[in-house]
C-alpha cells in the first residue's frame, strides 16, 4: 500500500484563505461602530475560527494588528506607490511621489483611518502600533531628505544637526496636511 500523496499547495491555499478571513473579521471589528473590544478572542469568534488558529497565524495581538495595518497599506496601494516614487532619480519627484502615495493611502482609508487613530488613544497596544507606523513614515521622509541633501551637496555641521528636527517637522507637516484634507473630504462625504 502506497502512502497518500501530500499536497502542500492545497494546505497553503487553505491557510491563506483562513488568514484572509481572520483579517476581514479583524478589520470589521476594529473599524465597525460597535463597542466590542478588539481582542484575539473577539476576532476568532467573528471569523468563525478557533482562538488558536488566530494565534497560529499571527502569534499575538500585536502581530494581528501589524498584519491588519499591512492589509490597510496594500489596500491603499501604499507599498507599490512608495516603491514607484523611489524609482525616480530626482529627489523632488521622489518627494512628490511619496506625498501622493500617502495622500492616496489616507483617501482610500478615510472610512477606517479616523476610527483606528481614535481607538489608538484608548488602547495602548494599538497606539504603539500606530506610532511604530508613524516612525516608519518618518524614516521614509528621512530617506527622501537624505537624497535631497546628496543632490544639493554636503551640508555644514550646523545644517546636519538640524536635519533630524527638520525631518520630524516635515513628516508631521505632511501628515497634518493629509489629515486636514481627509477631514475636509470626510465632512463633504457626510453632508
Amino acid at each position: 500500500m502506497t502512502p497518500r500523496p501530500y499536497r502542500q499547495g492545497r494546505r497553503q491555499l487553505a491557510a491563506q484563505k483562513t488568514r484572509a478571513k481572520v483579517l476581514r473579521a479583524a478589520r470589521s471589528l476594529l473599524t465597525g461602530r460597535g463597542t466590542q473590544r478588539f481582542s484575539l478572542d473577539a476576532v476568532a469568534e467573528r471569523a468563525g475560527v478557533a482562538r488558536m488558529t488566530v494565534y497560529y497565524q499571527f502569534r499575538s495581538r500585536r502581530g494581528l494588528i501589524e498584519a491588519l495595518f499591512d492589509s490597510f497599506a496594500e489596500g491603499g496601494e501604499l507599498p507599490e506607490q512608495v516603491g514607484l516614487a523611489f524609482q525616480q532619480s530626482d529627489p523632488d519627484q521622489v518627494l512628490a511621489g511619496v506625498v501622493s502615495a500617502f495622500a492616496h493611502f489616507w483617501q482610500a482609508g478615510r472610512t477606517w483611518g479616523r476610527r483606528v487613530r481614535a481607538l489608538g488613544v484608548l488602547d495602548a497596544e494599538l497606539g504603539a502600533a500606530i506610532e511604530a507606523r508613524n516612525a516608519r513614515r518618518r524614516q521614509v521622509m528621512r530617506t527622501v531628505m537624505e537624497r535631497m541633501i546628496q543632490r544639493r551637496g554636503r551640508p555644514s555641521a550646523t545644517e546636519r544637526a538640524e536635519v533630524p528636527q527638520l525631518v520630524e517637522r516635515a513628516a508631521d507637516a505632511i501628515s497634518a496636511l493629509i489629515n486636514e484634507g481627509l477631514e475636509r473630504a470626510q465632512s463633504q462625504y457626510n453632508d
